[in-house]
């Protein structure tokens, strides 16, 4: 028998499935003009962790940005059809694995790096799904404690801001990026949540002389709608005897070099992160590109124990516990991945 040792702080798992999104090999696709869909206007469930006087203090103090007109711009479904934009005329798009989340970076760049943190006149999205709701009295508090951890180490312009977001009230903050080349630009990053999830958006402009917030920004920020998110995989089907055990962390997980999915059957999925090396002849004619790996298996679910068996035949056992938001996942060697829930 052969015993496969897998760490996640170095493998990934599994598609999420964006829509309309159209992404290649990790490059920007230049996508198609689409017509606009009917669409009803998104209320508020009733009961959620958000709550009309939250909403009524975001709407009061929303900036005063352009109002949106009509266009033929493209588009985009992300993070399992529960965000929904249009995309700026001219813009590419490109879904990008960074660490454990799950980044749709957009702009009129053809090619974008790895790491989100790295892009320049642009923007990048990420929404991460919450388990358990937010109270109306805790929301102001969470949106500040998240809204800290992404721009803390910057230098920030005035104070956090009340904004409404797709419906949903949240947080604006400016700020000034550092640059490589000495001069800062400016940058907003936005914080909403939803009673699906925390949204993230992060707009920067490449002129250093630039609005923190661009025309072409701020009227993808004014198309954005959010809904519940499609089913996943499985939804509504019988759970595997087997599987059973594992029932409350069935879904898509991300950890820093990949994802993980357990469905519902008893199947397990690992994608690594495509790392995008690609080598070009003087032509420039591609010669060689890095193989997109997937590891498929059947688990079976003990207690807190998934004993995988994957497709060669090699075996894996991991002990899992969920950890706040994260799923924790410890090897028979005693190492532990951290994973955090990505949309299906």
């Amino acid at each position: 028998m052969i015993v496969k040792s897998i760490c996640l702080m170095l493998c990934a798992v599994c598609v999420a499935q964006n829509g309309s999104l159209a992404v290649e090999d990790g490059q920007a696709v230049e996508r198609s003009v689409l017509p606009l869909p009917p669409f009803n206007a998104h209320q508020v469930p009733t009961g959620t962790s958000v709550g009309p006087a939250t909403q009524e203090r975001a709407q009061q103090t929303r900036p005063n940005l352009p109002q949106q007109q009509p266009s033929e711009e493209d588009i985009v479904f992300f993070a399992a059809d529960s965000v929904e934009f249009q995309l700026p005329y001219g813009w590419n798009v490109q879904e990008t694995p960074w660490e454990r989340d799950i980044f749709l970076q957009m702009g009129p760049a053809q090619r974008f790096s790895r790491d989100p943190r790295e892009l320049s006149g642009g923007v990048w999205i990420r929404y991460r799904p919450t388990r358990d709701s937010t109270s109306e009295a805790d929301l102001g508090s969470e949106l500040q404690l998240r809204m800290q951890a992404a721009v803390a180490t910057m230098p920030q312009v005035g104070e956090p801001r009340a904004y409404q977001v797709g419906g949903y009230p949240g947080l604006l903050q400016e700020f000034l990026l550092p640059s490589p080349d000495g001069q800062v630009t400016p940058s907003a990053h936005f914080v909403v949540l939803t009673p699906w999830g925390t949204f993230e958006l992060r707009a920067t402009e490449a002129d250093p002389n630039s609005q923190f917030v661009s025309a072409a920004t701020a009227r993808l920020i004014q198309s954005l709608k959010f809904h519940p998110p499609a089913p996943g995989i499985g939804a509504g089907k019988p759970v595997a005897q087997k599987a059973a055990a594992a029932t409350s962390i069935f879904g898509t997980w991300k950890a820093m070099n990949g994802r993980m999915q357990i469905l519902h059957d008893g199947r397990v999925a690992l994608e690594f992160d495509r790392k995008q090396v690609i080598r070009f002849d003087e032509s420039g004619a591609p010669t060689f590109r890095e193989p997109h790996v997937v590891l498929i298996g059947r688990y079976t679910a003990e207690k807190d124990v998934l004993q995988v068996t994957w497709e060669d035949g090699s075996q894996t056992n991991y002990r899992w516990q969920v950890q706040g938001e994260d799923l924790l996942l410890t090897d028979h060697r005693g190492r532990v991945s951290q994973l955090s829930p990505v949309f299906e």
